[in-house]
């Protein structure tokens, strides 16, 4: 009864070889497919700019900063390809001329990662008429 088992086992081991050696000649005689893109080549297009490379905005004015009281003035995440949360005061009624002062020339900026959590709120300062931003009052 042994002997049989032995033998059905060394005739299925024998089986199971010769389908694997078809197979492994099936895949080694055909060609290999097209190569699929790796990820990083399908997300950007154009290479990538070096950190901090990116271009700055011109200065803001003093026509984009012009108030006569606080209720003239509106704290905004000023123009540029890359910003880190610090605030910038304008005149609310300026703020769409002011975007349209710069467009960022590279299309996927590489940017710092980081972010500051600026709390100031802007106001008019009496004095020179131009918006400014102020620490909260406590």
């Amino acid at each position: 009864m042994r002997a049989v088992s032995a033998r059905a086992t060394v005739v299925r081991v024998s089986a199971i070889a010769g389908v694997a050696a078809s197979l492994l000649a099936c895949i080694i005689e055909t060609e290999p497919g097209p190569k699929r893109p790796l990820l990083r080549d399908t997300l950007r297009t154009e290479p990538a700019a070096p950190i901090g490379s990116a271009p700055a905005p011109p200065p803001v004015p003093d026509a984009f900063r012009a108030c006569d009281v606080d209720a003239d003035c509106v704290a905004i995440l000023p123009n540029g390809c890359c910003h880190d949360g610090r605030n910038l005061a304008l005149n609310k009624a300026l703020v769409d001329a002011y975007r349209s002062t710069f467009a960022c020339p590279t299309k996927s900026p590489v940017c710092p990662m980081h972010l500051v959590l600026d709390t100031r709120t802007a106001g008019c300062d009496a004095e020179r008429h131009l918006c400014r931003l102020v620490e909260p009052s406590p």
